[in-house]
């Protein structure tokens, strides 16, 4: 459920749109893989884990606690990403008398160029991104404090970020963004499509990856404690893509070269890449709970 109200503070990293080349040219950017993780557990106080790099890109679980007078709360939040697939969790809890914000945070980009032939003139290149896991939300108020119905002081985020530009004589459409947000405890199971417009024999720059996000904000102003806990645990993974014309036609003979090697339009596993994923998974929870249990 989209909320492009809500009041969360999330700023979406591009790249720079570098200058339009011949059509046909090859792409100067080598592929990349990068993961950051960091937490804000109050107004002005925040940390962060840098940049990580590498296949996969995994960020380290970082921990923020505070206790100032009427606040108290701790957030947490790791990623692992490949070109493939990606895990991560985060969380927050606490309680707050005063208006305030904060929440455990991680994103994460695939950087690739890509080159369509097969056909004439343009088309549009369609990224299934299949997400699985659960969000537990939940919020008390021990006052009279009732929110409104569009807001929500607890709430748990995914959003797959896309940007792409053409290096040939046009640029292509935009790649928007797909924005998921949880106010309830539930499972995760959606498919987030990305769609890219390009020319074909013009090599295209993508960038995509998950930013999520566990957190809350309180705007209340009186003497009520707010509680609130938030857990997100997702998985995604890379579908095949496929490409169309602009009215939806499928274009079946279409190849593709990635300056990365990854074929998008057949991807296959490795043989341990799936257990791979869980284990990476189960090593982000356990480092978790090992740094909560530490403070």
């Amino acid at each position: 459920m989209s909320k492009p109200w809500l009041p969360l503070v999330l700023s979406i990293a591009g790249f720079a749109a570098p200058a339009a080349a011949a059509p046909g040219a090859s792409c100067p950017y080598p592929p990349s893989v990068t993961s950051e993780s960091g937490v804000t557990a109050n107004v002005g106080y925040s940390l962060d884990s840098g940049t990580q790099t590498g296949h996969p890109a995994k960020s380290s679980v970082l921990k923020a606690y505070m206790e100032p007078i009427g606040y108290n709360a701790e957030a947490d939040s790791a990623l692992s990403i490949d070109v493939q697939y990606f895990t991560s969790i985060t969380h927050i809890g606490g309680f707050t008398k005063d208006p305030s914000g904060g929440g455990g945070e991680s994103t994460g980009y695939v950087f690739d160029c890509l080159t369509f032939g097969g056909y004439p003139g343009s088309g549009q290149a369609h990224i299934p991104i299949e997400l699985s896991g659960s969000a537990f939300v939940s919020w008390a108020s021990s006052g009279i404090y009732v929110p409104a119905n569009i807001f929500d002081p607890a709430y748990a985020r995914i959003m797959i970020s896309c940007s792409a530009y053409s290096f040939g004589t046009s640029t292509p459409g935009a790649c928007y963004d797909r924005d998921f947000i949880f106010d309830t405890s539930q499972t995760i199971d959606t498919t987030a499509e990305l769609v890219i417009s390009f020319n074909f024999g013009d090599p295209v720059t993508i960038q995509f990856g998950p930013r999520v996000n566990a957190g809350y904000s309180y705007v209340h102003g009186t003497a009520d404690e707010l509680q609130f806990m938030v857990d997100l645990q997702v998985q995604g993974q890379l579908l095949p893509m496929y490409v169309t014309d602009f009215g939806g036609n499928p274009l079946p003979n279409v190849t593709l070269s990635a300056t990365s090697g990854f074929d998008y339009l057949h991807p296959v596993p490795e043989p341990d890449a799936p257990a791979g994923a869980v284990a990476a998974f189960a090593v982000l929870v356990a480092l978790r709970r090992l740094v909560r249990a530490s403070r």
